[in-house]
């Protein structure tokens, strides 16, 4: 068999080779992303990282706004290529008027595919500049966009609509959540799709951090005590995220609120004896839908601690979930073990000062020998307050 060389691809158009004219100069690169070929335009959207790392003023002013006039007409093979192109610019400080050109750019391609490929790399582009962009163009552009999305018949439409609204929180203040978008967002937690039930309540995380205590007791918690009960194990751990978030947050605000002492608590503590029970088990063997939640638990337990110290829980409780604690921090699932020191400190701070220190010597001296090097790391990070303590 004929072996294939670099001037059969370059003949069949398969791949394109970049000179240092183009490879070291944006302006250059540009032009050649304008009128080339399909597989130029890709040789040149493979290489714009390197363009921002090395000439990040250029690549900004030159060929990222270039890109968002042409884009629209592009393939939609070069349309995937230049969202991923993308990544790297909408993670970067940029002006407020290329992240308005960006913001543009991905509303005229989500409105010009299919949900697919292509719309979901460029509603995830929108999702990521919204924080860049100014606040009334925000308004004017991106709002309208997700509550029409929102109310459309494709799943697609209505989960990329679950998302942009998590990306809405960190721009719009509370009241406008709350006005504009809070029948939308219950009505997306109770969708009849898994998906998007499951990306509104990862949305609700970011979201619940912004809402009075008073509306989420109202309104949200009863959609949230209803997900806690879904068939869908994913939509349940999205959910106790965002209640764990919620409790972190606004524990200074309400800290004797019916919320807090009738509903959350009750839960945690559940949690804690039911997920106490699964740490026990070797987890290597255990079933993925039990170890997966064991996993988000441990990383929530440290939020949902905090946010309920005090007179939210009774000393029986902490002693529960303290138990609790230990059982994850000693289990032989490395996962769950990293998840029950992201919030040490704070969990060592509440349990000293309500239990005493003397209960907390053991498993410290535990985490001091973990053998996984990610939680080891993370011990390391936090040892000096754990120390004050």
């Amino acid at each position: 068999m004929e072996e294939y060389t670099v001037e059969m691809a370059l003949k069949e158009g398969d791949v394109a080779l970049l000179s240092d004219d183009v490879l070291t100069s944006v302006a250059h690169a540009t032009g050649f992303l304008l009128q080339g070929e399909e597989v130029e335009k890709l040789a040149v959207l493979y290489q714009v990282p390197q363009f921002l790392r090395h000439c990040p003023e250029d690549t900004l002013t030159i060929m990222v706004p270039r890109i968002c006039v042409e884009v629209v007409d592009w393939s939609e093979a070069v349309q995937a290529a230049a969202a991923e192109a993308l990544y790297p610019v909408v993670g970067t400080k940029i002006t407020s008027l290329v992240a308005k050109q960006v913001c543009m750019a991905s509303l005229a391609i989500i409105n010009a595919s299919p949900p697919g490929e292509v719309f979901d790399s460029w509603g995830e582009i929108l999702s990521l500049i919204l924080n860049q962009v100014e606040k009334q163009d925000v308004v004017d552009l991106v709002v309208p966009a997700v509550i029409t999305r929102a109310a459309e018949g494709h799943v697609g439409s209505r989960r990329l609509a679950a998302r942009l609204l998590g990306s809405l929180s960190d721009v719009l203040p509370a009241s406008s959540l709350k006005v504009v978008f809070l029948e939308t967002i219950l009505n997306l937690l109770e969708d009849e799709s898994e998906p998007v039930r499951m990306m509104m309540a990862h949305s609700l995380a970011r979201i619940l951090e912004k809402i009075e205590t008073e509306t989420v007791e109202t309104h949200v918690w009863p959609v949230l005590n209803k997900l806690m009960k879904d068939s869908s194990f994913r939509v349940r751990a999205e959910s106790l995220k965002a209640i764990a978030a919620f409790a972190a947050t606004h524990r200074e605000e309400t800290p004797r609120s019916y919320l807090y002492q009738e509903k959350i608590a009750p839960l945690f503590l559940k949690c804690c004896k039911r997920f106490g029970g699964v740490a026990e088990l070797d987890l290597r063997v255990a079933e993925d839908e039990a170890y997966l939640f064991l996993e988000v638990f441990s990383h929530a337990f440290g939020q949902l601690l905090v946010g309920l110290a005090g007179e939210n829980l009774t000393r029986e409780g902490l002693k529960t979930s303290l138990l609790a604690f230990l059982k994850m921090v000693v289990c032989n699932g490395p996962t769950v073990r990293c998840g029950c020191v992201f919030n040490l400190p704070a969990v060592v701070q509440t349990y000293s000062s309500s239990l005493g220190a003397e209960n907390l010597r053991g498993f410290l001296n535990a985490l001091a020998l973990e053998p996984d090097k990610a939680t080891r790391v993370v011990v390391a990070a936090g040892v000096h307050q754990v120390s004050a303590v």
